[in-house]
């Protein structure tokens, strides 16, 4: 489950199918530098191009293959940082590659290829998720907000909260409940008011921790019990 907003200039979006052909340019806001994302309906490659230049092209990073990937709709967007040196591409709203034109190097989901632009990415295009950094905002709005509002004075001071569009989970010490009766009915109360409609809440133990998850998704609550190891608490 990923959890954030981009940020940036949009400067070009296309819905397109693995094998369509087609191009799709995207230049930056102000000055020389470009980015195009060019499908031959087998392979598609995203390019970094300087259009000051003689030679306009910097580097290359593949971000499809026909043989593995499904042809299916999608959705690719192209974003510029505000300086107009990063430009970031997103299919279906993830982020797929980065270039930096200041530093010269790229990166991509598939990391490959190793090399193509003649001075640009010498270690690679192996994904750099630091390259992100411009493109990240706050977290979007979501239904359990006013939920972890209203439960994090409640918690231990080292609780950790995750909240997701599909489920929110709390982290925290037993004693920060279980050993005050009023901080439990505090809780109790919290949770009956302000759980969404069509969600449960659960109570489970993880290690040293209590688990609070609250989901109206059960695959998504079955997926991640199973998947971090928790336990269902009885109280």
């Amino acid at each position: 489950m990923q959890h954030f907003s981009i940020v940036g200039a949009l400067a070009a979006q296309q819905d397109f199918q693995i094998s369509s052909e087609f191009v799709l340019r995207g230049p930056a806001p102000e000055g020389p530098n470009l980015a195009v994302l060019e499908s031959d309906g087998e392979t598609g490659y995203f390019y970094a191009l300087d259009s000051s230049r003689v030679q306009p092209f910097q580097d290359g990073c593949l971000i499809w293959d026909q043989t593995t990937a499904e042809d299916k709709p999608y959705t690719a967007k192209i974003y510029w940082s505000d300086d107009n040196q990063k430009v970031l591409l997103t299919i279906n709203d993830y982020p797929n590659a980065v270039f930096d034109f200041s530093r010269k190097v790229g990166c991509c989901r598939t990391g490959f290829p190793p090399q193509l632009g003649p001075s640009w990415s010498p270690d690679g295009h192996e994904w750099q998720e630091n390259m992100m950094d411009d493109f990240l905002g706050p977290p979007p709005p979501t239904q359990w907000d006013s939920l972890v509002e209203a439960i994090e004075p409640l918690c231990s001071i080292d609780a950790g909260i995750e909240n997701y569009p599909e489920a929110m989970i709390i982290h925290t010490s037993p004693t920060a409940f279980l050993g005050s009766g009023d901080r439990i009915e505090a809780l109790f109360d919290v949770l009956r008011r302000l759980v969404p409609a069509g969600a449960e809440y659960t109570f489970y133990d993880h290690g040293p921790n209590l688990v609070i998850m609250a989901s109206g998704n059960p695959t998504v609550r079955d997926y991640l019990v199973q998947q971090r190891g928790y336990v269902l608490h009885t109280m």
